[in-house]
């Protein structure tokens, strides 16, 4: 599985986002793990997100030139969620869905890490974007 990272102000996102997912997106499937609140959607068999909180920033391993953006980038101590997939178009329906907007930002873990308003109109003006090629 892949991942992209979600950082924001919040830390109590998971439900918001799954209520998002619930209401837009009828024709998947969503498994919530009650302890943790982490929370899995399915569309078929061959493509899933783990939506996770993670915390801090600290605990995810980006480097010091990511990390001072993302500090510039926030008044408070921002909050990381990793949503781990399968299928890189659901992910990305996924975030245009619940992301974009100037309150978050979006690293992809190919090299890219922006604003979710401008990671998700990256994505509308090259649809068949495949970031992995970006490595």
């Amino acid at each position: 599985m892949e991942s992209v990272m979600l950082v924001s102000e919040r830390g109590d996102l998971l439900a918001h986002f799954q209520l998002l997912i619930q209401q837009k997106l009828s024709d998947t499937d969503v498994t919530i793990q009650i302890e943790s609140g982490d929370f899995v959607t399915e569309r078929g068999s061959r493509t899933r997100i783990y939506f996770r909180y993670d915390g801090s920033i600290e605990d995810v391993g980006w480097d010091e030139m990511e990390l001072e953006f993302i500090r510039h980038y926030y008044s408070t101590e921002p909050h990381v969620y990793s949503l781990n997939y399968r299928g890189i178009e659901f992910v990305k329906e996924v975030l245009t869905l619940i992301a974009n907007s100037s309150e978050y930002l979006i690293d992809n873990d190919c090299g890219t890490l922006l604003p979710g308003d401008e990671f998700v109109q990256k994505m509308q003006q090259n649809p068949t974007w495949y970031w992995f090629d970006d490595l």
